[in-house]
């Protein structure tokens, strides 16, 4: 279990290398690129952004608000940093957010994760928004560079809605919309990409 729990944040070269041969192939769209996002990471957070939006597909959702995504990537995250109190490095301020969280809304450390997530979806504390909200800074937009290239936010935004982009979503000020064919992608292989990142 521990082994499991930790995966998001191994960061060997040659492990990244075989767990990137492992991404199912479509030939209607850029898996490989897919893969590409994961050959460097210093921090868990594209681990836990991927496996939050899988899980919100995985709920029927297309349109995707952030605050959900960072509320379900704490909710993911939970058992590994209460439990195993793994620190994920300095740079990951994961392990800190959630210490942070369970102390201003009280959740327990054995709450469920639809209890974390109602919770952490459900509060207007100024100090859990200004927490959740950290995770916008980059997460969404570096997540894409794989297909939309390098720069600055906006224009990384801008790329995203473009009729010509292959990435798997669209960036919004407050959400995601999910591509139609990466939605299918998502649903077919959901075991192995769920795989993937824990």
């Amino acid at each position: 279990m521990i082994l499991v729990s930790v995966l998001p944040y191994i960061a060997s070269v040659s492990y990244q290398k075989l767990l990137v041969t492992q991404l199912p192939y479509n030939s209607n769209l850029s898996s490989a690129k897919l893969a590409s996002v994961f050959k460097s990471t210093s921090a868990t957070y594209k681990f836990y952004w991927f496996w939050a939006i899988l899980e919100e597909v995985e709920q029927g959702k297309t349109v995707i608000t952030k605050s959900d995504i960072f509320s379900r990537m704490m909710a993911l995250s939970w058992y590994t940093v209460n439990y195993f109190r793994i620190s994920f490095g300095k740079q990951d301020l994961i392990q800190d957010a959630v210490r942070e969280l369970s102390a201003i809304e009280n959740i327990p450390l054995d709450a469920s994760k639809e209890h974390i997530l109602n919770k952490l979806r459900g509060s207007t504390h100024p100090q859990t928004v200004s927490i959740l909200a950290h995770f916008d800074k980059n997460v969404p937009h570096k997540f894409l560079s794989p297909w939309l290239g390098s720069g600055n936010k906006s224009a990384i935004y801008q790329r995203s809605i473009s009729t010509t982009s292959d990435a798997p979503y669209s960036l919004f000020r407050d959400q995601i919309v999910i591509a139609n064919h990466w939605k299918y992608y998502f649903e077919v292989n959901m075991g192995i990409l769920k795989a993937f990142c824990y």
